[in-house]
C-alpha cells in the first residue's frame, strides 16, 4: 500500500518535474529515431574529430576540429585559416558566438582568437594556459572561459583583456568541467565534486550541490537548471521539495559531457556512449533513448551539440558531423518487416488504422504508437472493413474476422488459395464480400459459402484493384478489359475505360464525391460520367500513383516517384477549368524523413487514421504524416556572397571588389543559410549590365563570368528556402574591373590620333599624286606649247619677217610721191601690227604668266572701246604667282565673260574681282545686265553658241570649276575656282618625310 501511494505521488508530480513541451502535433510524441538523421562523415568532407559546434548570427554553423576552424552552409565545408599561419594552433576546442556577432575561438594550447570583420584575428592572453574547454557569455557582455588547469581555472574577457579568475572569486582549486551562462545572468560551473553558481552582480561562486563524475549543466524552456552527471538527470533550481525530487536515469561519462534542452523540452546529452534524449512531451515521461554508431551515428564519441535556430540537433563526434530533424514523414521502426507483397494498410470506420506487416497484424489507435495485435501463421494480403465493422484479414490460407475485440479465424476455400493471393476485396451496398484473386479470378462470399464470380476468359484477366463505387456495386479493373463496373451478379454492366496494354493503371480510388485513378498519364476523375484527367506531362509530379486517398478537409494525397504528395482539391478543380494554371503541391521526399520509394501496383498502401494521419507503405517501412501539422519553414533564408575568385585572387565574404585590370574570368560563390534542406534552396541571380534577366540556377551555389567589359557591375542573389518562401532582398556586391592600357582612354584618344594622322597621311599622299597627275598633264601641254611656239617663230614668224623684208625693200625703189608707195607703207605697217602681236602669242604658248590683272584691263577696253561701260577690277588677298596654264586659261574666260556681257547682257557696269586664297585661286565677272535666261543657265550653253562651253572647258583643263548665277533681270556673275595647288606656283619646301618632297617652284 505505502509503494504504491509513493507511485501515485510520483505520477503526480511528474508533469512538475519533467520539462515543457512546445505544441506538438496529433499522435504519440516522436522518439529519437523518428527524426530525420543525416549524417557527414570524414569521407565525406566532413572535419575530423568535432570538438565544438555554434551557429553564427549570419546563420553559418561553425565547427571546430582537429584540423582547425569551418564553417558550414549545409553543403560544403569552408576551412577558416587565420591571416598569418599558425601549426600550433590545430586543434579547436571552443566555439562561442558573442552577441555582437563576433566568433570567440579557444584552442588546445591555450590561444584564443575572434573571427571578425571576414578575418581570423589573434585574441590571446598575455600567458597562454592550458587548452580551452568552454565558453559563456554573460549578461554584462563577459566572455568567460573555462581552463584545462585546477589553479585559476577560469578566464574572463572585459574592456578588451583577459582576467583570471580562481579562488579569489571563491572558484575550488579544482577541474573545472562545464559552464552555463542562464537567462538570469548567471553563470553555473560544474567541477568533479560540485556545483557552483557566480549570481548576476556577485564577484563570489557559491556552492549549491555535490556531482559525481563528469556533470553538466542545462536549463530548459521554463528556466529551471538541470544537472546531469553519473548518478543521472535531475532539477537542480529552484530546489524541490525532500523527498519529491525524481532522478531520470540518464547515461552519464567520465569526460566530453554535454546536455541541453531543445525547444521542445527534451534533454539532448552526448558523452562516450553517443547521444541520449530524455523526452519531455506533455508531461508523460518516456524511457531514456539512446542512439549510437550501430543506429547510424558517425562514432560514439560524441563531444559537441547544440539546437540551430530552425530547431534542428547538431552533434558532433570523433569522425563527423550529425543532424537530427523534426521530419514531415515519420517512420515508424516497429514496421520494418514487409511482407512478400508490400504492407496493407486499412483505416477503419472507427479511426483505427490496420497495418500487416511480416506473420504479424498491427493497429493504431487514434493518437497513439503502433502496436502489435496478433501474430499470423503467413503474411496478410488485404484487409477490408465490413457493414458492421467487422475487419477481414485475408491470408494466402485463411481469413481472419476482427469483431468487438473477439477474433475468430476461418480457412479459405482451394480456389482462393491462388499464386497470387487476395489481391483485392470490397464489399458492395448489400454487404455481400468480393475478392479478387488474380488470374483464379473473381469470387464472393454468398449466403457463407464462397463462389467463383467471374473466371478468367483469358490469361491477361487479373482483377488486380477493387472499389465499392458510389451506387454500391464494386468497380474491378481487369488488365485486358480495362476499368469496369459490375451488377449485382457480377456480371459487366458498363466499361469505364477499355482495357490499353500500354495505358495501366496504377492505382484506384473510390472517394467521397468521385472515383479516381492513377497511371502513367497523370491522375483522372471520374465525375458526371466522364474522365477529366490533369497530365503528367503538365505536373510531371503526377506520374504514376500507386496509391491516392482523399480527406474530409479537401485534400489529395498520394504516393509515387516523386514522394508522397498532398495537394487540395479545390486546386485540382481549378487546374482542370484553366489548362495554365499552376500548382503548388506539398512534396515530401528523401529529404522530408521519407525511407525510400513506393512500392509499384500496390493499391492498399495509404490509410487515413481517426486523428487525421495519413499512413503509407513505402520499401523502407511504414511511415505517416499528419497534413495538420506540416512543418514549414516561413522564413525567408539569409543570402550570403561567401567568395569570389579572379586570377589568383580569392576574397571571402566580400563588401566589393575590384578586379585586376584584364581579368578574363570572374567566380562568385553564393549560399543561403537554412539547415534544414539545404539541398532544396533555390536560387536566382544576375550580374546588372550583363544579364538582361534573372538567371536560374537551380540549387547550384556559384557563377561565372568571362570577358567583362571595363566597368563597374552589381552581382545580386536571391533565394527561396524548402517550402518556396523567398529572400527577395538576397546580398548583392559591387564588382569594379579597371581598364588595361589598351582599354584606357588615353589609349583610344591616341590610337584616334593615330588613325587621324595615317587618314592625314593618305590624304597627303593622294592629294599629291592628283596634283603630280595634274601637274604632269601641265607640263605636256605646256610642253606642246612651247613646240607649236618654235614652230611658229623658226617657221611663221620669221619667214613672215622675211616677207616684210622683202616688200620694204620693194617699198623703197617707189617713189614717195607715187600713190602705190602709200598703200605698200600701209600694208607693212598692218604687217608689223601683226608681227608684234604674232610674236606677244608665241610668248605666251612658251608659258610666260605676265601680269593677270593688266592683261583684263587691257582686254576689257579692247572689248568695251568708246561704250558708256563702267569696268572695275579688284584684287582680294596678297598677290601670288599663278601657273602660266592657269594664268592664261583664266585671262581667256575672263575676256569670253567680258564680251558676253559687252555684247549680250545690256549692262552698265563690268565689275572683275581676283582672290588669291590660301585653299584656291578665283576669278569672278559681275554684270548689272539682263541676266542669263534661265534655260540656258541650267543647259550651260546658247544653242549655237559655245562660249560658255569653251569656258568650262578651259575650267576643267585647269583642274578648277566654271560657276553661272544670275537671272532676268538681276544681272549675271561667271565664277572661276581653281584649287590653290593647281593654280599658285611657290617654292620648295622641306618635309621630313622624302616621298613628301617637291621640286622647288613646283605647281602646287
Amino acid at each position: 500500500m505505502r509503494l504504491h501511494s509513493k507511485r501515485m505521488l510520483l505520477l503526480l508530480l511528474l508533469p512538475a518535474l519533467l520539462p515543457r513541451a512546445a505544441a506538438a502535433p496529433s499522435g504519440p510524441g516522436r522518439t529519437i529515431a523518428q527524426y530525420k538523421h543525416t549524417r557527414w562523415s570524414i569521407d565525406e568532407g566532413a572535419p575530423p574529430f568535432v570538438s565544438a559546434l555554434a551557429q553564427g548570427r549570419d546563420g553559418f554553423l561553425w565547427i571546430g576540429g582537429g584540423t582547425g576552424l569551418f564553417r558550414f552552409d549545409g553543403v560544403a565545408f569552408e576551412a577558416i585559416a587565420p591571416r598569418q599561419a599558425d601549426p600550433a594552433r590545430r586543434l579547436v576546442t571552443a566555439l562561442h558566438v558573442a552577441r555582437d556577432g563576433a566568433i570567440w575561438v579557444g584552442y588546445d594550447n591555450g590561444d584564443f582568437s575572434v573571427y571578425r570583420g571576414n578575418a581570423l584575428r589573434n585574441a590571446s592572453m598575455t600567458r597562454p594556459s592550458s587548452y580551452v574547454i568552454e565558453f559563456a557569455e554573460t549578461s554584462d557582455g563577459a566572455i568567460w572561459a573555462s581552463l584545462g588547469r585546477t589553479d585559476r581555472a577560469l578566464a574572463r574577457y572585459v574592456n578588451g583583456a583577459w582576467r583570471e579568475v580562481g579562488t579569489d572569486w571563491g572558484l575550488p582549486p579544482d577541474w573545472v568541467i562545464a559552464m552555463t551562462a542562464t537567462r538570469d545572468g548567471s553563470l553555473w560551473v560544474t567541477t568533479n565534486t560540485a556545483v557552483l553558481v557566480l549570481r548576476r552582480g556577485s564577484r563570489r561562486f557559491e556552492r549549491v550541490a555535490a556531482a559525481v563524475g563528469s556533470p553538466a549543466i542545462s536549463q530548459d524552456p521554463s528556466g529551471r537548471i538541470w544537472l546531469s552527471d553519473l548518478g543521472g538527470s535531475r532539477i537542480l533550481s529552484p530546489l524541490v521539495q525532500a523527498g519529491t525530487a525524481r532522478t531520470y536515469p540518464t547515461p552519464g561519462s567520465s569526460r566530453n559531457f554535454r546536455t541541453l534542452f531543445d525547444r521542445r523540452g527534451n534533454l539532448w546529452g552526448v558523452g562516450a556512449l553517443g547521444v541520449f534524449r530524455l523526452r519531455g512531451s506533455g508531461g508523460e515521461q518516456r524511457e531514456v533513448e539512446i542512439y549510437r554508431q550501430e543506429d547510424g551515428l558517425t562514432s560514439d564519441k560524441a563531444v559537441p551539440i547544440i539546437e540551430d535556430r530552425e530547431g534542428n540537433i547538431w552533434v558532433g563526434t570523433s569522425m563527423g558531423l550529425d543532424r537530427f530533424s523534426t521530419a514531415n514523414v515519420v517512420v515508424e521502426p516497429t514496421l520494418r518487416d514487409k511482407p512478400d507483397f508490400g504492407y496493407p494498410l486499412f483505416g477503419a470506420s472507427d479511426g483505427t488504422v490496420y497495418i500487416g506487416t511480416a506473420n504479424a497484424l498491427h493497429r493504431v489507435l487514434p493518437g497513439k504508437a503502433p502496436e502489435l495485435l496478433v501474430n499470423l501463421q503467413s503474411n496478410p494480403d488485404w484487409i477490408c472493413e465490413g457493414p458492421v465493422g467487422t475487419i477481414w484479414v485475408f491470408q494466402r490460407d485463411r481469413l481472419l474476422r476482427l469483431q468487438r475485440g473477439r477474433m475468430a479465424f476461418q480457412p479459405l476455400p482451394g480456389a482462393l488459395e491462388s499464386r497470387t493471393g487476395i489481391l483485392a476485396c470490397a464489399f458492395d451496398r448489400r454487404g455481400v464480400l468480393w475478392a479478387g484473386a488474380g488470374r483464379d479470378g473473381l469470387f464472393r462470399l454468398d449466403g457463407g459459402s464462397w463462389r467463383r464470380v467471374l473466371a478468367p476468359r483469358k490469361p491477361e484477366l487479373l482483377p488486380t484493384m477493387m472499389e465499392t463505387g458510389l451506387d454500391g456495386n464494386p468497380i474491378l479493373y481487369l488488365e485486358a478489359d480495362g476499368l469496369v463496373r459490375l451488377d449485382a451478379n457480377g456480371g459487366i454492366a458498363a466499361t469505364l475505360l477499355g482495357g490499353d496494354p500500354d495505358f495501366g493503371i496504377s492505382a484506384l480510388y473510390q472517394g467521397r464525391n468521385a472515383l479516381f485513378l492513377g497511371s502513367g498519364r497523370g491522375i483522372a476523375r471520374w465525375r458526371t460520367g466522364r474522365f477529366e484527367w490533369l497530365s503528367a506531362t503538365r505536373f510531371p509530379w503526377l506520374d504514376t500513383p500507386v496509391a491516392l486517398i482523399d480527406t474530409p478537409e479537401g485534400g489529395l494525397w498520394f504516393i509515387g516517384p516523386a514522394g508522397i504528395v498532398g495537394l487540395p482539391l479545390a486546386e485540382f478543380d481549378r487546374a482542370l477549368a484553366d489548362k495554365n494554371r499552376p500548382l503548388q503541391p506539398t512534396i515530401l521526399s528523401f529529404e522530408d524523413g521519407l525511407p525510400n520509394g513506393h512500392l509499384v501496383n500496390a493499391q492498399q498502401r495509404i490509410a487515413r487514421g481517426g486523428d487525421g494521419r495519413l499512413w503509407f507503405g513505402t520499401y523502407g517501412g511504414v511511415v505517416w504524416v499528419d497534413p495538420a501539422h506540416i512543418v514549414r519553414n516561413p522564413a525567408p533564408p539569409p543570402v550570403k556572397i561567401t567568395r569570389v575568385a579572379f586570377a589568383d585572387t580569392m576574397l571571402r565574404d566580400p563588401d566589393a571588389v575590384t578586379l585586376k585590370a584584364g581579368t578574363s574570368r570572374v567566380e562568385i560563390d553564393y549560399t543561403a543559410l537554412s539547415l534544414t534542406i539545404p539541398n532544396r534552396i533555390a536560387f536566382r541571380y544576375r550580374l546588372e549590365g550583363v544579364d538582361e534577366d534573372w538567371v536560374d540556377p537551380g540549387t547550384r551555389r556559384q557563377a561565372f563570368y568571362t570577358n567583362l567589359r571595363p566597368g563597374t557591375y552589381r552581382f545580386q542573389v536571391i533565394a527561396a528556402n524548402q517550402d518556396g518562401v523567398w529572400n527577395r532582398t538576397g546580398a548583392s556586391i559591387a564588382i569594379h574591373l579597371p581598364p588595361t592600357f589598351v582599354q584606357s582612354s588615353w589609349f583610344m584618344l591616341i590610337c584616334a590620333i593615330a588613325v587621324g594622322g595615317l587618314i592625314w597621311l593618305a590624304y597627303m599622299l593622294r592629294l599629291r599624286q592628283v596634283t603630280a597627275k595634274l601637274q604632269g598633264r601641265f607640263q605636256i601641254r605646256i610642253a606642246e606649247r612651247e613646240r607649236i611656239a618654235r614652230e611658229l617663230h623658226d617657221t611663221l614668224l620669221q619667214g613672215f619677217q622675211g616677207l616684210m623684208l622683202r616688200f620694204q625693200t620693194v617699198a623703197d625703189r617707189i617713189p614717195e610721191n607715187e600713190p602705190l608707195r602709200g598703200s605698200i607703207d600701209d600694208a607693212l605697217d598692218r604687217a608689223d601690227a601683226l608681227l608684234i602681236e604674232g610674236r606677244r602669242r608665241v610668248r605666251d604658248l612658251r608659258g610666260d604668266a605676265g601680269d593677270l590683272e593688266q592683261a583684263l584691263r587691257d582686254a576689257a577696253e579692247a572689248a568695251i572701246a568708246e561704250s558708256p561701260i563702267r569696268f572695275d577690277l579688284s584684287v582680294d588677298g596678297k598677290r601670288r604667282d599663278l601657273s602660266p596654264l592657269v594664268c592664261e586659261e583664266a585671262l581667256r574666260i575672263g575676256e569670253e565673260a567680258i564680251r558676253n556681257a559687252v555684247a549680250h547682257a545690256g549692262a552698265t557696269a563690268i565689275e572683275a574681282v581676283l582672290r588669291y586664297d590660301s585653299a584656291a585661286f578665283g576669278l569672278s565677272i559681275r554684270d548689272d545686265g539682263v541676266g542669263i535666261p534661265e534655260a540656258i543657265a541650267e543647259a550651260g550653253a546658247r544653242t549655237g553658241h559655245f562660249g560658255l562651253v569653251g569656258m568650262k572647258e578651259r575650267a576643267r583643263r585647269i583642274g578648277g570649276t566654271l560657276t553661272i548665277a544670275g537671272r532676268d533681270p538681276a544681272g549675271a556673275e561667271i565664277g572661276l575656282s581653281v584649287p590653290a595647288r593647281a593654280a599658285y606656283v611657290a617654292r620648295a619646301r622641306r618635309f621630313r618625310f622624302p616621298w613628301l618632297q617637291r621640286e622647288a617652284e613646283s605647281p602646287q
